[in-house]
């Protein structure tokens, strides 16, 4: 038995292209900080303090990074409910 959706479905589609070039540009900046990360947990340091000072400066980057992808994810959010709302007006 097949079911149909009813006519007055809330889901909407959504304006935002599936592949946005900021997002996977941050994503790359994103997955180059964790492999970053991982080759110095493989390199050999003078000392222990060194390796952890520098794991800590990746990570960061890594923090950032992925702060700037969620401050980027958010605009899309936004431009998703100024869309819903120009329907609305519209």
């Amino acid at each position: 038995m097949v079911r149909k959706k009813p006519a007055s479905s809330t889901h909407t589609e959504h304006p935002i292209p599936v592949a946005c070039p900021t997002c996977e540009t941050l994503e790359r900046r994103y997955d180059n900080t964790i492999g970053q990360s991982r080759e110095l947990l493989e390199c050999r340091f003078q000392s222990l303090r060194e390796k952890v000072r520098e794991l800590h400066r990746w990570q960061e980057n890594r923090d950032e990074a992925i702060e700037d992808f969620y401050a980027h994810k958010r605009m899309h959010r936004i431009q998703i409910v100024k869309a819903r709302r120009a329907r609305k007006i519209a």
